[in-house]
């Protein structure tokens, strides 16, 4: 069983001068409630005291036009906050309409039921890089009979315009001692990508060799073939630019697709990463494998790598093995894949293969039905028919299901090659919305190819 590893590294962390410009003006306001949940935090006779008596639970953030909450209320249990009617918690603010930003920070007072309790708390908000924007100190009192309190504090101006495009970061300190954080992004809403624009313009891709843990340095050489003998896990690395550096904060989701040498998917890697605003050149690892060496197969392997279900980069790279030795659990080989490919046809599509043509962009307007096919090769080392049941899974461009097939694909002995089809349509053309699909192709239980195409207006 193959297993995936993962690693981010952010590289030339360059901060614009706009963020270090001056102090923000704050406003702030603290509000402290009783809460009427019923739970029991006493503590015990014998147990060790709290050393701060105040435990972070939660902070929320919101946009007003003034330094103050819209509203203040009670707290109804750990995490509920005081928002207030008609106010939305956001963490992602556009610089073209945020004035005022308001952190509301909620505690569980561990000392309930004991005694009142005052605490001096600091707020601050720092720049990506841990330069302090600005500070405040709260001097508060916690009734002994309170479960839980919220303190709140504005950062901004009266008008709209005046923040800058960077990831900020909100702590609370009791003291010395670092209650919570949290982050927020100011985001430069005027700028956008161009449909079908990845986020991410990758500049390089390499290979590498590496146990459980694998971080790219001076001392690890990158290679397109390794020695099975010693080979574990294959990582690929990707060194690339944020196309929305100073614009805003991304999420793209990265998947990398291992092709085995027969055409099958191996296995993949998949991750979802937060690359801030600030960060412009930027690294990317992730690794598929086994924890010891001699498990792969000899072969050349091909690797996909998707970017927002869309694929962005194929490379190769090859495992070698001067010596072939028998392996002790063979994988049974029924077939393997010649070819596989979508085009547009009616309810039946031509006979003849070459009546057919694959294409990966096909018109929106004029398509109403789209085929899969899957053309494989049959092992010679089969003397009865075998039969196999395949799944044809259609995503549509947002990643969500859009409808999926089974079909049982029996194949004679004599058969050198097979095909199998699937076809997916809606009533009358037009029913396509624009944008990339994805199909996957499941053999047996197992991902064994994964087909692209792009319908257009």
């Amino acid at each position: 069983m193959t297993e995936s590893t993962s690693f981010l590294g952010l590289m030339a962390m360059k901060i614009p001068r706009s963020l270090q410009r001056g102090r923000v003006p704050v406003a702030g306001l603290l509000c402290l409630a009783s809460c009427l949940a019923t739970r029991v935090c006493a503590l015990a006779q014998g147990d060790r005291e709290p050393e701060s008596g105040l435990e972070f639970d939660s902070v929320r953030f919101f946009e007003h036009g003034d330094p103050a909450p819209a509203e203040d209320g009670a707290i109804e249990g750990g995490g509920g906050g005081a928002a207030g009617p008609g106010r939305e918690s956001k963490k992602r603010f556009a610089i073209s309409r945020s004035r005022f930003i308001e952190a509301q920070v909620v505690f569980e007072n561990q000392r309930h039921a004991e005694k009142d309790a005052e605490y001096e708390l600091t707020l601050g908000l720092y720049t990506f890089d841990n330069q302090l924007v600005s500070a405040e100190r709260k001097q508060i009192r916690v009734a002994a009979d309170w479960k839980f309190a919220w303190v709140s504090q504005s950062y901004g101006w009266p008008e709209a315009g005046r923040w800058s495009v960077g990831t900020y970061r909100f702590k609370v300190w009791l003291g010395e001692e670092k209650l919570g954080e949290s982050a927020i992004y100011l985001e430069d809403d005027s700028v956008s990508l161009p449909a079908g624009v990845a986020g991410i313009t990758v500049k390089e891709i390499e290979f590498y060799e590496g146990g459980g843990f694998f971080r790219p340095g001076p001392a690890e050489q990158a290679a397109v073939s390794f020695p099975r003998s010693k080979v574990r896990r294959i990582y690929w690395v990707l060194k690339g630019v944020n196309r929305l550096h100073r614009v805003r904060a991304q999420r793209p989701n990265v998947v990398g697709y291992y092709y085995r040498p027969d055409g099958t998917l191996l296995g993949e890697t998949r991750n979802r990463y937060l690359i801030a605003p600030e960060i412009e050149d930027l690294v990317l690892v992730e690794g598929l494998g086994w924890p010891v060496a001699g498990e792969w197969e000899p072969g050349q392997y091909r690797f996909e790598l998707e970017q927002d279900h869309r694929v962005v980069e194929e490379r190769y790279f090859e495992i070698t093995d001067p010596i072939q030795k028998p392996r002790l659990r063979p994988r049974v080989v029924h077939f393997g894949i010649l070819d596989a490919g979508v085009f547009a046809a009616g309810e039946s599509p031509p006979a003849d293969a070459a009546g057919r043509s694959y294409s990966t962009r096909f018109d929106g307007a004029g398509t109403d039905r789209i085929w899969a096919e899957l053309v494989v090769l049959n092992s010679p080392n089969h003397r009865d028919p075998h039969r196999h049941e395949i799944g044809w899974q259609l995503f549509q461009p947002d990643g969500s299901l859009l409808g999926q097939t089974v079909s049982e694909f029996a194949i004679q002995p004599e058969w050198k090659t097979a095909r199998q089809k699937a076809s997916f349509a809606w009533p009358e053309a037009g029913g396509w919305k624009p944008g990339a699909y994805k199909l996957r192709i499941v053999i047996d239980g197992e991902l064994a190819r994964i087909l692209r195409f792009e319908i257009v207006p």
